[in-house]
């Protein structure tokens, strides 16, 4: 009889030890999956921190993969290309016609205006853009005091930069972006120092970039004249009058002192190379409200 009962303890005692287990398992199931969920959110939210350029139309992307391409002189270090999505196929050529002279990029200093006002006088952010070419990654511009953007609205809508990410994706897939916001109210004082802070960040593997499109809002015949008049300043160039001309003549005066800085500061003298000048009545568009584009490469004497 107590060898009966012995037994039973015996019994007991062993399906709670086994029973301990299955719990102890099914705990660690349960955590595990819970850490993968956890792991699986995380990476889709970091997934949804991008940048979704919705500029271009992913057909009329693709069709420019057809424009000519145009030999650059010399070595260029940098360039104005236009943000109005409507001249694509202004961009696309020229990101390859820069891919022929510079297949070694890996860094693109991207300067826009800050169309929207959404960031400090002058901004940046880390975040990434998605294109239909593939993802471009973000780095923000190291230097003290230029406000980041901590939220990825604030420059979704901004096409300054957003319209060139495609490009970028396409002929430089392994480059990334910086890109750099400016507001028209930043002094020139401030923006003389941005351009010598970026220079700091130049090396063989950079180029820079003014995101400009030129007059806007003029009759057909007005911008045609104004552009004759900002083409001259540019291939002069008078970046006294650049840096003090309003919207007649371009969208990026603040630009034009970055940049006058940056070569300053790199001690390098540029010639400037005409790509293309073209005007939006040119797609078909209004007459009497138009946006023109100048665009070209800054380059120096191939000493390579």
């Amino acid at each position: 009889m107590m060898e009966q009962f012995r037994l039973k303890l015996l019994l007991a005692a062993a399906m709670l030890v086994l029973a301990g287990f299955g719990c102890d398992k099914s705990t660690r199931v349960s955590d595990r999956a819970s850490r993968e969920t956890v792991e699986t959110r995380r990476a889709v939210s970091q997934r949804d921190e991008v940048i979704a350029t919705r500029f271009v139309r992913e057909k009329e992307f693709t069709d420019t993969e057809l424009v000519d391409v145009e030999v650059v002189d010399g070595y260029p270090v940098a360039g104005i290309v236009n943000h109005h999505a409507l001249a694509m196929d202004l961009q696309a050529r020229f990101f390859k016609s820069l891919k022929e002279s510079r297949p070694d990029i890996e860094r693109f200093v991207v300067i826009s205006p800050d169309h929207f006002l959404s960031g400090d006088l002058v901004s940046t952010h880390g975040y990434a853009y998605a294109t239909p070419a593939g993802e471009v990654e973000s780095r923000a511009l190291g230097v003290k005091g230029i406000f980041e953007a901590k939220d990825v609205k604030l420059f979704e809508g901004e096409h300054g930069v957003g319209t060139l990410a495609p490009f970028i994706a396409r002929e430089f897939p392994r480059a990334r972006l910086v890109p750099v916001y400016i507001r028209p109210e930043a002094a020139k004082s401030r923006l003389e120092k941005l351009g010598v802070s970026i220079a700091e960040l130049v090396d063989e593997e950079t180029f820079v970039i003014l995101s400009s499109d030129m007059s806007h809002y003029l009759k057909d015949d007005e911008a045609r004249e104004n552009d004759k008049v900002t083409l001259s300043w540019i291939e002069e160039p008078d970046w006294e009058k650049l840096q003090s001309a309003d919207d007649d003549y371009t969208d990026s005066a603040q630009g034009f002192v970055v940049l006058e800085s940056l070569f300053t500061s790199l001690k390098q003298e540029v010639s400037f190379q005409l790509l293309d000048h073209v005007i939006s009545t040119d797609y078909g568009a209004d007459p009497n409200e138009t946006t023109s584009y100048i665009n070209g490469f800054y380059f120096i004497a191939d000493s390579r």
